[in-house]
């Protein structure tokens, strides 16, 4: 292959984006978030050319009607991402509340906190949700423990729900925050582990349910899971899980059917296995592998994570 991985990952992915852009309608962020994502020269690394760092990756669900979305992390690039993507978001007008983010990285400056940004679509002709996402750099080692995530909430979404369930001393994984085009706030907060019933051994009824049920319908081990409990002002905690796929050993094993085969189960689970089918179509001619999955709304809905790793 002549292309280094990233540029390889990213012509990829730019292609897996249009198609998902015109499958859905183009919305009226297409050009901007285009170019947000083509910056080739974020990834003139030199040495870490030959890795196979995934910088991009893209899902499909169903949240009323066919959600889609793209999501960029902070990999090859460091702190000019978080520029790009903070101009990103201001192009697209004033009520978006940016000032939650930057509150939320106010708090967690002192972590060598990763930073993912994601943009997504719920619907056709819906404005985006921005999602702007502070993430362990290594598994279980956490950017805040859950006696802080009281103080996160109460600044950025007061009258939430806190998880009472959760061990202060408990690490929180990802805090994300979640805007909405009408000035709307959510966070997200991720609690972690590599086995999904230890994750979940103190959560609610609802979320062993979940976990059970992602369990039997889609056993392939994951590399590690996380709860997400999602907290809204005066509204319920929500809850999802997820498993993250180790994408490098499935590309040097062969067993990237296999991942594609777990990830469909969760699909048969929902009882939209069209919307698998849909994804897996508009990677065909792609090298294209699952990282991830969630199940959420007492096992209703489900969601699929898809990195475009290079051209057939």
């Amino acid at each position: 292959m002549s292309e280094s991985r990233p540029a390889a990952h990213l012509a990829a992915s730019l292609v897996l984006f249009e198609r998902l852009a015109d499958e859905s309608g183009r919305p009226a962020a297409y050009e901007a978030l285009r170019r947000l994502l083509d910056r080739p020269e974020a990834l003139q690394t030199g040495a870490q050319d030959r890795s196979l760092t995934l910088k991009y990756d893209f899902y499909l669900g169903k949240l009323k009607g066919s959600a889609w979305g793209v999501a960029v992390n902070d990999a090859l690039e460091g702190g000019v991402h978080a520029r790009e993507v903070l101009r990103f978001a201001r192009a697209l007008g004033p009520g978006y509340r940016l000032t939650a983010v930057q509150e939320l990285a106010r708090r967690l400056q002192r972590v060598n906190a990763s930073l993912t940004f994601a943009v997504g679509f719920d619907a056709a002709g819906a404005e985006p949700r921005l999602k702007f996402y502070f993430q362990e750099r290594s598994w279980q080692a956490g950017v805040l423990r859950c006696a802080g995530l009281r103080g996160v909430l109460e600044a950025l979404v007061p009258g939430a729900e806190l998880p009472s369930f959760v061990a202060p001393s408990r690490a929180v994984g990802v805090v994300a925050v979640d805007l909405a085009a009408n000035g709307g706030v959510a966070v997200k907060a991720y609690l972690g582990h590599p086995d999904l019933e230890q994750l979940c051994a103190d959560a609610p009824a609802e979320v062993k349910d979940l976990a059970a049920a992602m369990r039997r319908a889609s056993p392939l081990p994951g590399q590690f899971h996380y709860l997400t409990v999602r907290a809204r002002a005066d509204e319920p905690l929500s809850y999802s899980v997820n498993k993250i796929y180790d994408v490098t050993a499935l590309v040097e094993n062969g067993r990237g059917e296999a991942a594609w085969a777990d990830a469909a189960g969760l699909f048969e689970l929902t009882g939209d296995r069209r919307t698998f089918e849909r994804l897996r179509a508009l990677t065909a001619d792609l090298v294209a592998l699952p990282t991830a999955t969630a199940l959420e709304d007492s096992g209703k809905s489900a969601d699929l994570y898809v990195a475009a790793v290079r051209p057939q």
